[in-house]
């Protein structure tokens, strides 16, 4: 991924594969989930300090292409980028990797910045943009990662 991104580095356990010994679909949104977390949590911001100051992050869409297969014991790099956010929403992309090797597959996943009663937070609630302003600038400012494959984000 080029620019700014995150690391995220785990293992596939067994009962995330299906009989065939692939990773079944739907675990992949939650290692997205597990990436922007560790993501969030290394500028500074963890869900804790978000649901303190009575917001929550619902996600509005998730967009992904399976390129290649994730097995059981493979150690996996995601790749976690801030790519757009507006004060209300923003969307954060991801790149997987088996570790030393190719593009496995890319998500897209937008996430809407709501209070706790649901209604959308407002540009001038002070303790969101405190959060989201400190989550923000920590996230372009996190170091250059660079790795020699290139990236296939579609």
């Amino acid at each position: 991924m080029e620019g700014r991104y995150t690391e995220y580095e785990r293992r596939i356990n067994y009962y995330e594969t299906d009989k065939m010994g692939i990773v079944h679909h739907s675990n992949y949104i939650r290692f997205f989930e597990e990436a922007r977390l560790d993501m969030m949590k290394k500028v500074g911001l963890d869900y804790f300090t978000m649901e303190e100051a009575g917001i929550i992050i619902p996600v509005l869409f998730v967009d992904c292409k399976y390129i290649k297969a994730l097995h059981f014991d493979e150690d996996i790099v995601i790749q976690t980028k801030l790519t757009k956010y507006n004060g209300i929403k923003m969307e954060v992309a991801y790149e997987v990797y088996r570790k030393e090797s190719d593009d496995i597959s890319t998500l897209l996943c937008c996430l809407l910045f709501l209070l706790k009663d649901k209604r959308v937070a407002p540009y001038g609630f002070a303790g969101l943009a405190v959060i989201l302003l400190m989550f923000c600038a920590a996230a372009w400012m996190l170091p250059q990662e660079t790795r020699s494959i290139k990236p296939h984000m579609v």
